[in-house]
């Protein structure tokens, strides 16, 4: 990690790029969350809470609409497995599809090798445990730096916080609640028409 670092800090520091941030630049890439979260059940019969962290990845393409301003779309895929949760020792195997909208602005100029961005989604999906499916949505906020190798290439580190609600169609009518502090690293790609 150390050198990773190390990279990162002279490549700041020793590059002369401009990043690709203008209008009709198309932006392709995604990112890899890492989040901690408190998470609260309710049911018609039982309510509980847990600490958690979950590692979700997170593909999406976007395009700049103006300069330092883009829209876009992510698509979001996780897998929970388990063994002997909850009272009475069942594994859990979970599946969850999401998708839905972002947009992202890049506050400072675009002659520097790094830049600070601001990114806000919403994401729609579905929630699938045999037998029982679901709904779920998800709000997230996140800020951090981005630093370009080149024109094309940058690494971003986000820190955000999210929301998230799921309604599980069973018999016990279950809502599962999280809300928490998440950390992200990605790769971005900026491709011009």
């Amino acid at each position: 990690m150390r050198y990773i670092s190390s990279f990162l800090i002279l490549s700041v520091f020793f590059s002369n790029v401009q990043a690709q941030l203008s209008k009709r630049t198309w932006l392709l890439g995604g990112t890899a969350n890492l989040s901690a979260t408190r998470d609260s059940y309710s049911s018609t019969i039982s309510t509980s809470a847990t600490d958690a962290l979950n590692i979700r990845v997170l593909p999406g393409i976007g395009y700049f609409l103006a300069d330092k301003f883009s829209v876009g779309f992510r698509l979001g895929y996780t897998k929970f497995k388990a063994e002997g949760v909850g009272p009475s020792g069942l594994s859990t195997n979970v599946n969850r599809l999401d998708f839905g909208p972002f947009t992202r602005y890049y506050f400072l100029n675009t002659d520097k090798p790094f830049n600070v961005l601001a990114d806000v989604g919403y994401q729609y999906g579905s929630y699938w445990f045999r037998p029982s499916r679901g709904s779920r949505h998800t709000f997230s906020a996140s800020t951090g730096m981005v630093t370009f190798f080149n024109s094309s290439v940058a690494l971003e580190m986000l820190v955000g916080y999210y929301i998230q609600s799921e309604r599980i169609r069973d018999p016990e009518r279950t809502v599962i609640e999280q809300r928490g502090l998440q950390m992200s690293i990605g790769f971005q790609f900026h491709l011009e028409k």
